[in-house]
């Protein structure tokens, strides 16, 4: 039942309401975030680094040599970490 739009929406509404007089917040800013750090974790359990940098690329991110670099240095760590 918590999949329905409906209660999405309700909890949107409650938790607008709780923030009432409160710091502004940008509720899709903070879906979109959520959603990227969904799509992040996924993208960490990809078994071998040339799928990782090929979802890298595709979903946009690997424009930025730097932010790449980044992301496949926490991906390696991540990977090693996993190993026995």
């Amino acid at each position: 039942m918590k999949d329905e739009p409906k209660d999405e929406e309700i909890l949107s509404v409650m938790n607008e309401e709780r923030r009432r007089g409160r710091r502004p917040r940008d509720a899709a800013a903070e879906k979109l975030r959520r959603e990227q750090l969904n799509a992040a974790k996924e993208l960490l359990h990809l078994e071998n680094e040339k799928d990782f940098l090929g979802a890298i690329r595709a979903l946009g991110f690997g424009d930025d040599p730097a932010a790449l670099a980044a992301a496949l240095k926490i991906w390696r760590e991540f990977s090693s970490s996993r190993k026995p």
